[in-house]
């Protein structure tokens, strides 16, 4: 499996406070995650460092349970995590981060996800987004209230309704992906919010090298704006680790 990973502050802000890995647990297993702070000063870094940072270590630690379990455990320690530090230190009150992650196994993929950064799956020339935002319009698009197409324009766009460390309780969305072959993308809304499914899709499948892939998603990103911090991270789907 190979995989690449980028980040940047983008055109507008003056630092990033994406923060995200992607890193190799053993021969067959990868996890990888992005993370989109948010709050005051630099309250938004330390929170998207300390989601990074704390369910990376987590499953690290146990990586031999069942993903769903690790994931959700990993999650709900981080989500701790950063609630106590907000509430702790007073420039960081009201600190918290989106994140999605996804473990990689020999034959299958569990992502989860809080708040608005996604995953998406490319094959055979298309992309599916295989996250739903924890967002306001999210939630009217389900409700018939609003049709894709106007939630990506609407003024309440940004507004996202689950992020890690902004309560004591926090609930994770998973899916899985079995025996899946071709692209897995996990990225911060500031890459989506710039490009749409099929500029992304195009500029993937443009890339044989998935390094240069993940460079000029960011660099595409900034060419229509940049402004926001985008993080980009891509995976190869295959047997193991080439």
């Amino acid at each position: 499996m190979k995989f690449a990973f980028e980040s940047h502050v983008g055109k507008v802000r003056q630092q990033n406070e994406d923060n995200g890995v992607v890193v190799a647990l053993d021969e067959y297993q990868v996890l990888a995650i992005v993370a989109d702070g948010m709050g005051g000063h630099q309250a938004g870094e330390v929170a998207s460092s300390l989601a990074v940072e704390q369910i990376s270590h987590f499953i690290k630690m146990h990586y031999f349970q069942p993903p769903h379990d690790m994931m959700k455990q990993g999650i709900m320690h981080a989500n701790h995590a950063i609630y106590e530090k907000s509430r702790l230190e007073k420039p960081l009150l009201g600190m918290g981060t989106t994140v999605v992650l996804a473990w990689l196994g020999l034959d299958n993929i569990t992502i989860a996800h809080v708040g608005d950064s996604r995953a998406y799956h490319i094959f055979e020339g298309k992309i599916h987004r295989l996250t739903k935002d924890h967002s306001v319009v999210e939630g009217m698009v389900e409700c018939g209230l609003l049709t894709p197409a106007q939630a990506e324009v609407h003024p309440r766009k940004h507004e996202i309704t689950r992020a890690l460390g902004t309560s004591l309780s926090i609930e994770p969305t998973f899916c899985t992906l079995e025996n899946a072959k071709g692209t897995l993308l996990l990225c911060s809304d500031g890459l989506n919010n710039m490009l749409s499914d099929i500029e992304i899709l195009a500029i993937i499948l443009k890339h044989d090298n998935i390094n240069e892939a993940a460079t000029q998603l960011v660099q595409a990103a900034n060419d229509h704006g940049g402004v926001d911090n985008i993080t980009v991270a891509l995976l190869e789907l295959g047997e193991g680790l080439r």
